[in-house]
């Protein structure tokens, strides 16, 4: 049945664009799916950030610039948008990066990208061991050096931080300011073992900074599946078998993508809506 809906938001989408053209939104989905359970859900419709679902700040463990690391966003009309504009920080002492973004989950440690900069204190909002993830969304329209992304890591709950291997992490989108028509769903092991690196770069026609469109991940012990639009765009067995959180943000001078900032603000990703399901 569900599969079923996938492919009828894909049919319904490719009539209205031949209908209409590329500028249109794709409308959201219903709420509800046969055979689906809701476990996360958030419709922004509420003024500000809801904090038991959100940490406003991004991986703030690493930074040690309390600005830095904090979320420019402002929610309206039922949308989050995430900000970076030029009065955005750096977001710690050893880069030059600049970010907006939330997350589901922190502690000490978390994320071996990352580094140990402060204490803080644990946050638990949300995560998850498998699910269908679906999140309506529009993209920066600001080019330049720099992403937006979706993405999952584990909440390395299996030993010390130190020596986790519930470590993998999914990048739902990656994509680029510069080029946000072309979509690198990935999976990186970090320290999980069991897992190796996936990556795969899809053009994909269509307006994705003045138009919502519909991203989504169906995790299974089996497999990953990556969608847009309803339209299956990437598929690995690399699957981790333990619980994640999300992250939501923009970023801008990374150090691993060498992208420069353009000096084009605000750089906005704009979120209708995010959820959650399992079978």
């Amino acid at each position: 049945m569900f599969t079923r809906f996938i492919t009828f938001v894909a049919a319904l989408y490719s009539a209205l664009m031949a209908v209409f053209g590329c500028h249109i939104d794709v409308p959201s989905t219903p709420p509800e799916k046969n055979g689906y359970t809701l476990i996360f859900e958030d419709e922004f419709n509420s003024h500000k950030l809801d904090s038991s679902k959100w940490l406003g700040e991004y991986l703030p463990h690493a930074s040690d610039f309390a600005e830095g690391c904090k979320a420019n966003y402002e929610i309206s009309n039922g949308c989050l948008n995430l900000i970076i504009d030029e009065n955005s920080s750096d977001y710690a002492c050893y880069t030059s990066m600049k970010v907006s973004s939330i997350q589901t989950y922190e502690k000490n440690g978390l994320h071996p990208g990352g580094r140990q900069m402060r204490e803080v204190e644990s946050f638990d909002g949300f995560s998850c061991k498998y699910g269908y993830f679906e999140m309506r969304a529009k993209l920066p329209d600001c080019g330049g050096g720099g992403h937006v992304a979706w993405w999952l890591t584990g909440i390395q709950d299996d030993t010390d931080e130190s020596d986790s291997v519930h470590t993998g992490e999914i990048d739902i989108i990656e994509n680029w300011l510069s080029t946000p028509n072309t979509f690198s769903p990935r999976v990186h092991p970090w320290n999980d073992k069991k897992l190796s690196e996936f990556g795969k770069d899809i053009r994909l026609n269509g307006d994705f900074v003045n138009n919502y469109h519909i991203y989504a991940l169906d995790w299974t012990p089996q497999s990953l599946k990556f969608y847009v639009d309803g339209r299956l765009i990437a598929k690995t067995d690399n699957s981790p078998d333990y619980e994640m959180c999300m992250y939501l943000g923009v970023y801008t001078d990374c150090d691993w993508d060498g992208g420069r900032d353009n000096g084009i603000y605000p750089k906005t990703f704009s979120v209708d809506y995010i959820r959650v399901y399992q079978k």
